[in-house]
């Protein structure tokens, strides 16, 4: 299960900010009924960002996600390498960047 709850103030016409808390939780996989070792846990970011509105249409967003609860399950045996939910990895930090066209 994944989950995000943000929240945005717009400073002018063209500058929003943005405060989320966003993450993840996921059990552990089975595998033939039995459960398998270092595929569970939870991540959560606090993720502060900005949305900027340069042309009727057009739209970029950037937000730069910082990891406050790591409680994974398991042993990644120095690799830094797990089971997790959409490929997420347990990284230090996130860039995330979104342009979008409005139609």
């Amino acid at each position: 299960m994944t989950y995000s709850l943000a929240y945005a103030y717009a400073l002018n016409k063209t500058v929003d900010l943005s405060a989320g808390i966003n993450g993840w939780v996921k059990s552990k996989d089975k595998l033939e009924d039995e459960k398998r070792d270092n595929t569970s846990g939870h991540v959560m970011y606090t993720t502060p960002g900005v949305h900027l509105k340069f042309a009727p249409r057009y739209d970029a967003s950037f937000g730069y996600s910082i990891p406050i609860v790591k409680n994974v399950n398991g042993d990644d045996g120095g690799s830094g390498k797990f089971a997790y939910p959409e490929g997420q990895g347990i990284e230090d930090n996130r860039l995330i960047v979104r342009l979008g066209y409005n139609f």
